[in-house]
């Protein structure tokens, strides 16, 4: 079954930092306006797509 994946959007970024903060537990919680001016920055750069799953989409593997 193909990936469900879209270019990510501002919107996005809460799930991000709560995967982010899950991953790395240790890291300091970074200023919620400098993750949001960094994501911002992120999504306006030209030439990059930060690819993101559908909310519909599953990222367990599937079932053998």
């Amino acid at each position: 079954m193909p990936a469900d994946i879209r270019p990510a959007r501002a919107e996005d970024l809460p799930v991000l930092l709560a995967l982010y903060r899950h991953l790395n537990t240790a890291d300091p919680t970074p200023p919620p306006d400098l993750t949001r001016v960094a994501w911002q920055a992120m999504l306006a750069q030209p030439g990059l797509t930060v690819s993101w799953p559908n909310r519909q989409a599953s990222l367990s593997p599937p079932a053998p």
